[in-house]
């Protein structure tokens, strides 16, 4: 949840890893999920490998 990614212990495990927390609800995390589809899928087609 937004409220857990904002603990300390949270945050300093991620900063050992060097990971950005980049925390998203359900419905923007659906939007970033269909913008990445659409776009790998298009960079798919380019190359060849779907018809």
């Amino acid at each position: 949840t937004a409220k857990a990614v904002q603990t300390p212990e949270f945050k300093g495990a991620m900063d050992k890893m060097a990971t950005p927390i980049a925390y998203l609800d359900a419905p923007e995390f659906q939007k970033f999920w269909d913008n990445d589809a659409a776009r790998s899928f298009k960079a798919i087609r380019n190359i060849g490998k779907v018809q």
